[in-house]
């Protein structure tokens, strides 16, 4: 009887991995005859929109049929992970580090050259990982509410009268302003405490939200649009579509004696393990035809790690010359602010709201 039950047992279980070969020998063959990938992204990372367009586009120019999945943050999409993956993913180079130490990543033949600015960002970036552009704060102002020099993160935090910064951003401003006195900061508050640059970073912060200068939100972007303050920290995949002659871009004001550095990370294509690699392929070819990625990387909001993409506005416009500056960098991948900065960024904006 046990011999028996053992036999029905092993003939299911053959029966069912017969079942998995031949749906994943279909998904090859679909994959090879129609070029199919499947890609994954979140909102926060790349404007639905324009992710529409860019797929449209490749379609378009090559016939590859690319079926992406937007999630509405990290967390949506770490969920989705865990039952399965998709060929590609739009991530940053920290997220495509991680990925490639778990052995996640299926490098393409052939690498390609990027710029050696992204050395140190990643040793997956041209062969497993395509970056087109660096997301960064920036500070968006609305110059009919202000003719304020603003050339130091001092004058920022003491222009005008009554509430003048809003964010919702305010580790980024941190960590960029600390980084540019020679401050690494952990995103741990009660390490990075133990810093003398950042406590007076920390504390000009504080006094400037005591003094009811500072406004914690997330419509940033928003309210400086509106009028309804002039300035915001915002990052720069959220001003993708800026417009109006009064909104003006800038790099972030550093604190007086700061070295011009401004961290940024780097956006791009990750291509994941069991990939179809030709059709991978044919896509990364597509994206570093001509000035393609380059004007992708602006239409997002990015400023991209290639220059020659026309500006088709005054925001992009900005994007491409900062690009230009030489003070945007890209960290490398073990950079521990960034795996603490979700958690950082609700403390420090949570003191900051008490004080205000």
């Amino acid at each position: 009887m046990k011999k028996r039950r053992l036999r029905r047992v092993l003939i299911l279980a053959a029966a069912a991995l017969l079942c998995l070969g031949m749906v994943l020998f279909s998904r090859s063959r679909d994959r090879e005859a129609t070029g199919r990938l499947t890609l994954w992204y979140t909102e926060t990372d790349y404007s639905p929109a324009a992710m529409a367009n860019l797929i449209a586009r490749c379609r378009a120019d090559t016939g590859l049929r690319i079926e992406a999945t937007v999630f509405p943050d990290e967390q949506a999409l770490g969920l989705a992970f865990e039952e399965e993956r998709p060929d590609l993913l739009f991530c940053n180079h920290f997220r495509a580090a991680r990925l490639s130490e778990l052995g996640s990543l299926s490098p393409l033949p052939g690498e390609r050259a990027f710029p050696v600015t992204l050395s140190s960002a990643g040793q997956e970036i041209g062969s497993a990982f395509f970056p087109i552009g660096g997301r960064l704060p920036l500070l968006l102002v609305n110059t009919e509410l202000t003719d304020e020099g603003l050339d130091s993160l001092e004058d920022l935090l003491d222009a005008g009268e009554g509430p003048f910064l809003a964010s919702d951003d305010w580790a980024d401003l941190l960590f960029t302003a600390a980084l540019s006195k020679g401050c690494w900061m952990q995103g741990l508050m009660e390490a990075d405490a133990a810093n003398d640059v950042y406590r007076s970073l920390f504390n000009t912060l504080a006094a400037a939200a005591f003094r009811g200068r500072l406004v914690p939100t997330k419509a940033a972007a928003e309210y400086v649009r509106q009028g309804m303050i002039p300035c915001a920290v915002v990052p720069s995949t959220e001003l993708a579509n800026l417009s109006g002659d009064k909104l003006q871009l800038r790099l972030l004001p550093l604190p007086e004696g700061g070295e011009r550095l401004h961290p940024a990370e780097l956006m791009g294509f990750a291509v994941l393990e069991d990939c179809y690699l030709p059709s991978a392929e044919q896509f990364v070819d597509w994206l570093y035809s001509g000035v393609q990625d380059s004007a992708l990387a602006l239409s997002a909001g990015l400023v991209p790690v290639h220059a020659g993409a026309t500006a088709r506005s005054a925001a992009e416009k900005s994007l491409a010359d900062f690009a230009m500056s030489g003070t945007v960098c890209f960290l490398a991948p073990d950079t521990v602010f960034y795996s603490n900065r979700a958690a950082f960024e609700q403390r420090i904006a949570a003191a900051l709201d008490l004080l205000a």
